[in-house]
């Protein structure tokens, strides 16, 4: 695996601002609801609809990546006809600010999400992003040092992986 695929760039965004990254394009592959996961699938239902309704929280898991993320919802939305829940979030990724935006089937409590990086901090402008309910000043040169960081991390990973 190159270098060129495993950095998050701007050439790696297309032009609805997705993150073309092979990492993060596998995370889209699915997602499920990890709220209370040893409970009955009904109490498990009910659950996943208090989190989107009341909480504004939701906690999925990508499966195939092994990763687990607690959200908190910037815009959620229950479809009763499609028996789905539509969300919206914004994180901090290895250091990238990233919006999820997903759906979950309220039924088989599956579902899939697409990560988009954030456009304010992918152009270098100084702005205040409400990331988890933190209000993180970023500016020019701090997104460029965590971008650098995050090139980094990912040349590590990718040697770690060789061996």
């Amino acid at each position: 695996m190159s270098n060129n695929k495993q950095q998050i760039s701007n050439d790696n965004v297309d032009e609805n601002n997705s993150l073309t990254d092979t990492f993060l394009i596998e995370l889209t592959r699915g997602i499920c609801f990890a709220g209370i996961p040893h409970a009955k699938e009904r109490e498990r239902q009910q659950n996943l609809l208090q989190s989107v309704q009341i909480s504004k929280r939701l906690h999925i898991a990508v499966p195939s990546n092994g990763l687990n993320l607690h959200l908190n919802l910037n815009n959620s939305n229950i479809v009763p006809e499609q028996n789905e829940v539509h969300f919206q979030s914004d994180i901090l990724f290895n250091g990238i600010p990233i919006r999820i935006k997903g759906q979950i089937n309220i039924l088989t409590l599956f579902g899939v999400a697409q990560f988009e990086k954030l456009l304010a901090i992918q152009r270098g402008y100084t702005t205040d992003i409400l990331l988890n309910d933190c209000k993180i000043p970023m500016n020019s040169i701090e997104a460029e040092r965590r971008e650098r960081l995050h090139k980094r991390l990912c040349r590590i990973r990718e040697t770690l992986l060789k061996l």
